[in-house]
């Protein structure tokens, strides 16, 4: 289990790339840097200033349970797109390269989506009941709320990019090169 976590947080990384281009993607920098340092930079706000949810604790856990769901009915979305790409990938092996990547990352994203859900549920049930140091659960409360914020607004983003889909005729044409009776037979012949 611990292998596919540490295989999903790699896919998430990778994710964070530009997937527009045909060479896998240049690191998103400030995107990186704003998804984990805003959370983090709230976290420890939030336990420097002893900032308390034990108030909206029941409200925190009803809607990180909520927003479980909702992130696991989205992968089920995004696994069943990324299925009718694969099976038009012999027709598009490079037009669609970067709808599928994003795809996949998007999978990803929402992955860690659910994982960061039910870690903001732990610590949410944690700052309730009192257990000390009960700021400390209180900031990563704060924290991975703010996180899977920022989360789904990357995830919004990266869809809806994969959906515009603004390939390059010139990439488009590659395709219908590939598709063509005599392009095939070299394929073959080689």
């Amino acid at each position: 289990m611990l292998r596919a976590l540490v295989e999903l947080f790699a896919r998430h990384w990778q994710g964070l790339s530009n997937l527009q281009n045909h060479s896998g993607g240049a690191p998103r920098w400030v995107t990186r840097a704003v998804l984990y340092g805003a959370p983090v930079m709230a976290a420890g706000v939030a336990i420097w200033q002893s900032w308390g949810v034990r108030s909206v604790a029941d409200t925190l856990i009803a809607a990180f349970s909520l927003l479980t769901g909702v992130l696991i009915a989205v992968f089920a979305q995004i696994a069943g797109w990324r299925t009718r790409l694969d099976d038009r990938a012999s027709d598009r092996p490079v037009s669609e390269a970067p709808a599928r990547r994003a795809v996949d990352a998007t999978a990803a994203h929402a992955l860690v989506g659910v994982v960061a859900c039910c870690l903001a549920t732990g610590t949410s049930v944690l700052a309730k009941v009192e257990i000390p140091p009960e700021r400390v659960w209180s900031g990563l409360s704060v924290g991975l709320a703010l996180y899977v914020a920022l989360l789904i607004l990357l995830i919004v983003g990266t869809v809806f990019g994969a959906y515009q889909d603004n390939v390059d005729p010139a990439v488009r044409e590659a395709d219908d090169d590939l598709q063509r009776p005599e392009s095939r037979e070299l394929r073959i012949a080689a």
